[in-house]
């Protein structure tokens, strides 16, 4: 049997295609490489066409840009001109002198101008009886409009510049000094006081941590009933945000209102006293 089996087998290794035994064909090698790497047809049979001059990579639309994509020496030129261009705030000259006047005898309008009345107007306010007491708008840059209310049973005065809410509060029963928190500067205190003792609503609003003087008003010399003063905004405004500007033009002349108010008012009692004093009399 096993000898058998051992026939069979010789007789499978020698056929030429059995498993395992007999030799194995023989490709030619060119047919053999074709059959493993099969040639197929290139997918884009043209190639890519070339950028245009104008968008080709490194270059651009724009006509500043000729130097293979760095800026030509006209442009750089009038790029550092426009950096050193100052800003506005840094075009404001100071010490700066605002005029403030009234439009009538009756007060309701105030102007605030530019050196002169005849100056441009760089504020204007109206003056009412019911809330709120004042009412600002600013010409150019400037972001109000800013409002002012006063109290009847308090010196406190509630201002709002730009959005934000300032409280002008007395610092004494018996002197008329408000100090408040700028927000301009980060909440650091400003005090509006006088900067005279004999005369009458001159007052500056003074940093008294650093003694820093940023603006003063004086009172009108003269007797017109349009004509209020002159606010004088010191060098100190001009390296401080332009924020503040607003915030001391708003707070003084709001201090400034109430205290010609309170004198009118005292006056007025005054002279009605004195007019019953004399109808009694006579």
């Amino acid at each position: 049997m096993a000898s058998k089996f051992s026939e069979n087998m010789s007789y499978y290794d020698n056929q030429p295609h059995a498993w395992g035994g007999g030799q194995h064909p023989q490709y030619p090698p060119q047919q053999f490489e074709q059959s493993q790497y099969q040639q197929y047809p290139p997918t884009h049979p043209q190639a890519y066409p070339a950028y245009p001059p104008q968008q080709h990579p490194g270059q651009t639309m724009d006509p500043h840009f000729q130097n293979n994509g760095y800026p030509s020496n006209g442009y750089a030129q009038q790029q550092q001109q426009q950096q050193q261009q100052p800003t506005p705030a840094q075009n404001t000259p100071y010490p700066r002198t605002l005029d403030v006047a009234f439009t009538s005898w009756t007060g309701r309008h105030l102007r605030v101008c530019e050196n002169t009345s005849d100056g441009a107007l760089i504020y204007s306010a109206d003056v009412k009886t019911r809330k709120p007491h004042m009412l600002f708008k600013a010409e150019g840059s400037s972001q109000l409009p800013a409002s002012v209310i006063f109290h009847s049973f308090s010196r406190t005065i509630d201002v709002t510049v730009n959005g934000n809410e300032i409280s002008l509060k007395p610092t004494s029963k018996w002197k008329y000094e408000f100090a408040f928190d700028s927000p301009a500067l980060g909440g650091k205190t400003l005090v509006w006081k006088k900067s005279s003792v004999w005369k009458f609503l001159n007052i500056e609003c003074v940093d008294e941590t650093t003694r820093t003087v940023y603006a003063r008003f004086a009172m009108h010399k003269g007797l017109s009933a349009k004509k209020a003063g002159t606010l004088e905004l010191l060098a100190p405004c001009a390296s401080a945000p332009a924020a503040l500007v607003d915030e001391i033009v708003v707070t003084g002349l709001a201090d400034v209102h109430l205290q010609m108010s309170q004198v009118a008012a005292a006056n007025s009692a005054a002279g009605a006293s004195a007019g019953v004093s004399a109808a009694v009399s006579a």
